[in-house]
């Protein structure tokens, strides 16, 4: 899996110098738009300075297309492969999570056979092969050569999505258009649209990203489906109720909260499979409301519901590196654990 730098095409490869120029001026507007957003609840005034920023035109713009997608190119050399796509293939223990099947279920998101496959068929699937289930988080009593035969990553088949040579996405266009979404919601200037046409922009976006061509205003304006409860083929003591009941169709009479409820759930789907920065937004919103751990095996420091919220230090760096770990600790504001809050993981009210 490993590669050279030089081995690997970041964006744009073969383009005029200029064309790359503002190309590359698009991506830092937009990763400093993501920043910015993620202050709001620490320091709201420098967010919207930055976000103002970051989305005036005079300063370049931000990621508007497709074709402007933040993405490394992987060369067809063999010295370097998708990641998700390695893993998928020759770790056979990874498998879709139960809340994203749920979601992309209930809500009837044509985008769900881009992004994961349906569960294999043979003597002991029989009764739910072809459907689209994961696996709950922290589920209780796995049996390996069972759960194997949930729903993977879509690497599979005659049009798989996921191959050795896909392009890692490390941000979209998509994401960019929820990013001004809830910019216009909060009353910044410069989001250069209403929350509800930013908010069906990235939608759309998403739905071009995926390769996904009909459906799209049947799914914009479907205000009765919603994520479907989860049921565990094999052991029921995983079963879960829907964990929202938020439907897709805008509602300008909501109130902001579920507003941006809605933009931060087709956010966490469109931005799939970048996990990072979908467990970012999740805990510094608090959405999309996920299932909760079914075993918590944290002994009580990480909570069962908001779950973990931070990456304890390796133990490396407290071999190698202890006084400046302890250094650390002490401007964490609480224990090296996975339930301490990072800095900008703030236990406050959206708006």
């Amino acid at each position: 899996m490993a590669a050279k730098i030089d081995q690997i095409d970041l964006v744009f490869p073969n383009m005029d110098n200029k064309v790359r120029f503002e190309n590359w001026l698009k991506i830092a507007n937009s990763l400093r738009l993501r920043l910015a957003m993620r202050l709001v609840k620490v320091d709201a005034t420098l967010a919207k300075t930055q976000a103002e920023k970051a989305l005036d035109p005079a300063n370049g713009g931000v990621m508007e297309s497709n074709n402007e997608n933040f993405k490394i190119t992987v060369p067809t050399d063999g010295t370097y492969s998708n990641p998700l796509w390695f893993i998928s293939k020759n770790w056979a223990d990874t498998r879709i999570n139960a809340t994203l099947s749920s979601y992309m279920v209930g809500l009837k998101d044509p985008r769900i056979s881009k992004y994961m496959a349906p569960v294999t068929n043979d003597a002991t699937t029989a009764a739910f092969a072809g459907q689209y289930i994961g696996i709950r988080t922290g589920a209780d009593g796995i049996e390996k050569d069972k759960y194997q035969k949930l729903s993977a990553l879509n690497t599979e088949g005659t049009t798989p999505t996921f191959v050795a040579t896909t392009a890692p996405v490390l941000m979209t266009a998509a994401e960019v258009y929820f990013l001004r979404a809830e910019a216009a919601l909060r009353g910044w200037n410069n989001a250069g649209g209403t929350a509800q046409s930013l908010y069906e922009k990235g939608v759309e976006t998403s739905f071009t990203q995926w390769g996904v061509t009909s459906g799209l205003s049947t799914y914009l304006n479907d205000n009765t489906n919603k994520a479907a409860a989860y049921v565990d083929p094999f052991n029921a003591k995983n079963n879960a109720d829907s964990p929202s009941a938020l439907t897709i169709k805008w509602d300008d009479a909501a109130t902001n909260e579920v507003k941006l409820e809605r933009i931060i759930t087709q956010k966490w789907l469109a931005i799939f499979p970048e996990g990072q920065e979908a467990w970012s937004e999740f805990r510094r919103t608090g959405y999309p409301r996920l299932f909760p751990v079914v075993v918590n095996n944290s002994g009580g420091l990480i909570d069962t519901k908001i779950q973990i919220r931070r990456l304890p230090f390796p133990q490396n760096e407290y071999n190698t590196n202890a006084a400046e770990v302890q250094t650390a600790i002490s401007l964490l504001g609480g224990p090296d654990n996975g339930g301490t809050r990072l800095w900008w993981d703030v236990n406050k009210g959206n708006f």
